[in-house]
């Protein structure tokens, strides 16, 4: 079995979050291609203005996992949506 040496992980560490950064810069795009786009966009806004509620105010203190939540909701109603 090969031994892998800390600088070759911490590369990958690094292109990892280089590739990260990278999606970020895009997803205002996309969001907006989504927004555009999507046939169910008034039940995905009731959606998300249910997740978000309380944390109006201050988006970045909304759970950690909302996002996924949001995924997992948005995949079910896509399905529906078929």
């Amino acid at each position: 079995m090969r031994t892998i040496s800390i600088a070759e992980v911490d590369e990958v560490g690094s292109r990892i979050t280089q590739a990260s950064e990278k999606e970020c810069r895009r997803l205002p795009q996309r969001m907006q291609k989504l927004v555009a786009s999507y046939h169910q966009m008034p039940l995905l806004g009731a959606v998300l203005e249910a997740l978000m509620t309380g944390n109006e105010d201050e988006p970045a203190l909304a759970q950690e996992d909302t996002g996924l939540a949001l995924l997992h909701l948005k995949t079910v109603i896509d399905c529906l949506d078929q």
